[in-house]
C-alpha cells in the first residue's frame, strides 16, 4: 500500500512538473515571437 501511495505521489509530482515545463516553453515561445 505504501509503495502504491509513493508511486501515486511521484506521478502527481511528475505531472505537475510536466505542466509547469510546458507553460514555461509556451511563454518562452510567445516572448520569442513578440521580439
Amino acid at each position: 500500500m505504501a509503495c502504491i501511495r509513493t508511486w501515486s505521489f511521484c506521478y502527481m509530482c511528475h505531472y505537475e512538473f510536466g505542466q509547469m515545463y510546458w507553460l514555461v516553453i509556451v511563454k518562452g515561445l510567445m516572448w520569442y515571437l513578440a521580439m
